[in-house]
């Protein structure tokens, strides 16, 4: 009886081990050929200010942990376009799109290489969203004390 138990409880404690790993806070996204893709609640221009960071700092790098180079960098006000190489193989790259849902609403697409890396995207998405959260310290209004 005292064996079966320990057998329940470490198959309960894999599952729900398991089930921990695979929760995020991005219940909206999706991964179709390749990309991964995920609604944010900041602006085009704010999700690319953060995204841009991402790739600038190094907090992102291709699969010899060299740093990416960004080749394409485009923004509007409905849209932005990053292409970033590695800086020594330049078959290792990374696509970012950004579209508009609304104004502090945007849709970010996300695609690691010629077929997608899906954990590597979604892994991206927290330090983004950091960035983002890091940028919006300045926009708090902090009445003075009295």
């Amino acid at each position: 009886m005292r064996v079966s138990k320990i057998i329940v409880i470490a198959i309960l404690g894999f599952f729900l081990f398991i089930s921990g790993c695979a929760t995020t806070d991005q219940t909206d996204a999706t991964y179709e050929q390749g990309n991964y893709t995920v609604n944010i609640d900041s602006s085009v221009k704010q999700v690319y200010d953060a995204t841009l960071r991402v790739i600038e700092t190094g907090q992102t790098y291709d699969y010899q942990g060299n740093p990416y180079v960004i080749s394409v960098n485009k923004i509007n006000d409905k849209s932005a376009l990053i292409k970033a190489q590695s800086s020594v193989e330049s078959s290792e790259y990374l696509y970012i799109v950004i579209g508009k849902i609304s104004d502090d609403s945007s849709r970010i697409r996300i695609k690691y290489g010629q077929g997608g890396d899906e954990i590597r995207s979604s892994a991206l998405i927290p330090i983004i969203k950091k960035n983002l959260n890091n940028f919006n310290v300045d926009k708090v209004n902090i009445e003075p004390a009295l």
